[in-house]
């Protein structure tokens, strides 16, 4: 595995978080001071192509608690992010034929807004799990982000399904807050907290239904613009893969064959882009797991039989195996190092 392919210069939209310096400001904070502390201008929030770093909007949700002193400083940020504040692809989900076709849209052209987590849909039972995972390392107030996410989740949900859409519950990863009114006044629904993942649920029939905006004619218009831009993005070919291999690996999926169909490739084509770049596919989904891994160990409580059945192994062995051929130790032990570190920190 190349040191390219173990790291990930993930980058986020920072308009989707544009009224973030209005909040500041509003709680008493001088948002100029704030964002500059992690290199930023205000000048940025107005830019609608304006990149940052993953980890870098981690650290400014995290500069954001520490002025505010305000612990759900990313559900307020979340609360304002609708879907037309995704710009292009949030029409795009307006004007679907249906809420499966927006979600379906939402996760395939992701890449356009972030670059640093894969979201997926799961059906189960009559209940549908919208999720979201952070696949970036070392990032900073995941809570935060994973909090304003959820809240961005259920907003574009009531977007596209009318104001009466209500989720079965809501799952947050973080410990329950002493102050649980923000998250039940803006949710109104159960919310589950230490769970395994962070996701909104609601039923799946939601899905089949026509948005209140749709417009299949806009819709299809629309479509060959995202794909047009999303082609258009300065990436190789190995990391334009990378957040298809993520979501096939959590949705057990992750074959050649149905990489190369999900990008409409023939699997001999799909192997050779990546050999032209100087990579395989088995080593990108190696890479893939191996990167899923360590966030799963980190930011999660699952165990590793978990963990290594959500990344495509049969048994606990084989996972451990193959993560002490990547790190030098097993897994077990490479999160206890990780969380004393952290804790010494």
């Amino acid at each position: 595995m190349t040191e390219d392919q173990k790291k990930d210069n993930a980058v986020i939209r920072l308009a989707t978080i544009s009224h973030l310096p209005r909040i500041l400001e509003d709680m008493g904070a001088n948002p100029e001071q704030v964002v500059k502390s992690v290199g930023l201008g205000l000048n940025a929030f107005e830019d609608l192509e304006y990149l940052v770093p993953y980890t870098s909007m981690g650290e400014l949700l995290a500069r954001c608690v520490q002025a505010t002193r305000c612990e759900h400083f990313g559900l307020l940020v979340g609360q304002q992010i609708i879907a037309s504040g995704l710009g292009l692809l949030g029409f795009l989900m307006q004007s679907a034929h249906t809420v499966r076709d927006a979600l379906e849209d939402y996760m395939s052209f992701a890449g356009l807004q972030d670059q640093g987590a894969v979201s997926l849909l799961n059906s189960i039972n009559g209940v549908t799990l919208l999720s979201y995972s952070i696949f970036v390392e070392d990032v900073q107030a995941e809570e935060q982000i994973y909090d304003g996410t959820m809240a961005g989740h259920q907003n574009i949900m009531r977007g596209l399904c009318g104001k009466s859409f209500k989720p079965t519950e809501i799952l947050l990863s973080r410990p329950r807050p002493k102050d649980t009114t923000p998250y039940d006044r803006f949710f109104r629904g159960p919310i589950r907290y230490n769970s395994e993942y962070n996701a909104i649920a609601f039923h799946t029939r939601c899905l089949d239904a026509a948005p209140v905006r749709t417009d299949p004619l806009l819709y299809d218009f629309l479509k060959h613009e995202v794909e047009k831009k999303h082609a258009e993005q300065p990436q190789t070919f190995a990391e334009k893969i990378r957040p298809v291999l993520r979501r096939l690996l959590v949705a057990q999926a992750c074959t050649l064959a149905e990489t190369a169909a999900h990008l409409g490739l023939h699997s001999r084509t799909l192997n050779r882009r990546l050999q032209a770049e100087g990579t395989t596919f088995l080593a990108e989904v190696e890479a893939a797991r191996y990167l899923m891994a360590r966030q799963f160990l980190l930011g999660s409580t699952q165990s590793i039989a978990e963990i290594a059945s959500i990344i495509g192994y049969s048994d606990t062995s084989a996972f451990t195996h193959a993560f002490r051929r990547w790190s030098g130790t097993s897994p077990s032990e490479w999160r206890a190092q990780r969380k004393n570190t952290d804790v010494k920190d």
